[in-house]
């Protein structure tokens, strides 16, 4: 133990060094679908909910919010908390790779560790909070090879008594890792992988063995697809390709992702959504250089070693879930991310460590290999202080994905307006308009900023383009009619209000608004029936019930 104390201790020091920028981040992208505003975080049967109720929560991944719930508990919703957290997973799940490798017998398993978790591309999964998906799958992920090891020693057909036990257990790891993200189905297929690269051959009862796995995979991605495309959006046409598509998409984006992990600079939150063009002779070479590096591994394996194809093959398998074969709704954005690559890139990294550990020996080379880590370092400290907020993640995105322009604007502008900064806002509206200008939510989103600095006519402009394009737009048309009302064109209001019911008789918003302009007017008894309608509806709405009560009680004489 004393041994392994001071390669621990260095690991979480150097993580700590690294990511000091994230520890005063805020929250930021898709936090608040995860954390902020997930109102079941907050209710009373939080768990339950959680781990019962399919669609409940954006993604059916009940560990990671019952983490998120856990730490509510704790200190509410000071990002800091989150951030630590993540920040400490991320380590832990360094020191269990290293002694992972260590026990798969992979030289160079401190360097490899060390790589890892200093590597920048791999700031995207820590110091976002969203992507607690990622630091703690991998730790479960880890947690079943390890346990999973006896059965990969070349004497491993008739393992002796416990380690049964630990072959429970390694699937027990496995399942936690499903509930925390589900692109480590791949599991079981790199444990096949190890198999052939201990052992030379992949036996029958390897392969019974494994069995269990596949089905908690089978079943945690049956889920998760069905999660995807009912609750998520990944059913959008927009997204859909055709077989030879998701071929050149999946070469490009192995090349991709090794490109940056040996190369990693212009590192991005949105990278460029290239267009397929299968008869474009360029995108082949993508896959086939994935092939041929494959191929050449396989055939040369007896002379090299099955080492390097392991690696290879263990990277391609596990990025396999985000290669675009499955529909999933990032696609929409781009076909790549850094975050994709946190579970698959330990192969290259532990191939490139095992190959640097014989000429290690020198000191000169680990002088190199030490200047090296500082280096990525000091990348990861610089990518992290990029995640500080959001205007800094997105205004880095405009620098550096000029295609991701519109995303990038509308989340600035977004941003503006929950600080209350209408006037900022406002800029960032205009462009991304001028990128799309039938993007309906974020018309109607700068419709609401318009009126907040004053330009009701521009918010009504605005909101009339929306029901043009949408007419059964029930938002829209009360926000008009709110507006409308406003300006003293009672009239108006009157038709868009009645508008909105039309399209939505539930609304109890629209029932509110209704009464309040029929008080106006002067028509007593409908403004009565509204008022009754919407305290009907929204039973909690304690202003309407108070209106209502001025309005039905009789005035006392004097």
């Amino acid at each position: 133990m004393a041994n392994l104390l001071p390669t621990a201790l260095a690991l979480f020091g150097a993580t700590l060094i690294a990511y000091l920028p994230a520890f005063g981040a805020e929250f930021i992208w898709d936090d608040d679908a995860y954390l902020t505003t997930n109102a079941v975080l907050f209710a009373p049967d939080a768990l339950r909910r959680i781990w019962f109720e399919l669609g409940a929560t954006i993604q059916y991944y009940p560990l990671v919010f019952t983490s998120f719930w856990i730490e509510h508990h704790l200190w509410g919703l000071n990002p800091a908390g989150y951030h630590v957290v993540n920040i400490l997973l991320h380590a832990v799940a360094a020191v269990l790779l290293w002694r992972v490798l260590v026990r798969l017998e992979v030289p160079g398993a401190a360097w490899a560790a060390a790589i890892f978790v200093l590597h920048p591309v791999h700031v995207e999964s820590v110091a976002w909070v969203t992507e607690r998906k990622n630091v703690l799958s991998i730790i479960f992920y880890l947690l079943a090879i390890r346990a999973y090891a006896p059965f990969l020693r070349a004497d491993s057909a008739s393992p002796q008594s416990n380690s049964q036990w630990q072959y429970v257990t390694s699937l027990l790891w496995f399942v936690a890792a499903l509930l925390s993200k589900t692109s480590t189905v791949t599991l079981p297929v790199a444990l096949l992988l190890f198999h052939w690269w201990k052992s030379a051959r992949i036996r029958l009862s390897d392969v019974v063995r494994g069995a269990p796995f596949v089905a908690a995979s089978l079943a945690a991605g049956l889920v998760t697809s069905y999660v995807e495309k009912h609750h998520v959006g990944a059913a959008e046409a927009e997204w859909t390709l055709s077989l030879v598509e998701r071929v050149l998409v999946a070469g490009r984006a192995v090349c991709f992702y090794l490109g940056k992990l040996l190369a990693p600079v212009d590192l991005a939150f949105i990278y460029h959504r290239w267009t397929v063009n299968a008869s474009d002779a360029v995108q082949w070479l993508f896959p086939a250089m994935v092939a041929i590096a494959v191929g050449a591994t396989l055939i040369v394996h007896r002379r090299i070693g099955r080492g390097p194809v392991v690696a290879l093959l263990y990277f391609v398998v596990t990025l396999g879930p985000i290669l675009g074969f499955v529909k999933f709704f990032f696609m929409g954005y781009s076909f790549v991310a850094d975050h994709f690559q946190y579970l698959a890139s330990p192969g290259p990294i532990a191939l490139i460590a095992a190959i640097a550990s014989k000429p290690m020996q020198k000191a000169a080379v680990r002088a190199a290999a030490i200047a090296v880590l500082l280096v990525l370092g000091a990348l990861t400290f610089q990518r992290a202080r990029v995640f500080k907020n959001s205007e800094a993640l997105w205004n880095d995105v405009l620098a550096k994905s000029p295609s991701a322009a519109r995303m990038a604007h509308e989340n600035l502008a977004q941003h503006f307006t929950n600080l209350g900064r209408a006037p900022d806002a406002i800029p960032h509206f205009d462009a991304a308009l001028a990128i799309k200008p039938d993007a309906i939510d974020t018309r109607m989103s700068y419709a609401v900023v318009l009126h907040a600095v004053g330009r009701i006519d521009d918010a009504i402009a605005n909101l009339k383009q929306v029901l043009a394009r949408d007419p059964v737009n029930y938002i829209a048309a009360v926000n008009t009619g709110l507006f409308l009302a406003e300006k003293g064109d009672l009239n108006s209001a009157l038709m868009y209000y009645q508008r909105g019911i039309a399209t939505k008789p539930d609304f109890a918003t629209a029932h509110f608004n209704l009464a309040r302009l029929y008080a106006r007017l002067g028509r007593r008894d409908d403004a009565i029936k509204h008022y009754r309608e919407a305290v009907r509806l929204d039973p909690a709405d304690a202003e309407a019930a108070r209106e209502l009560m001025q309005l039905t009680t009789p005035s006392t004489p004097r």
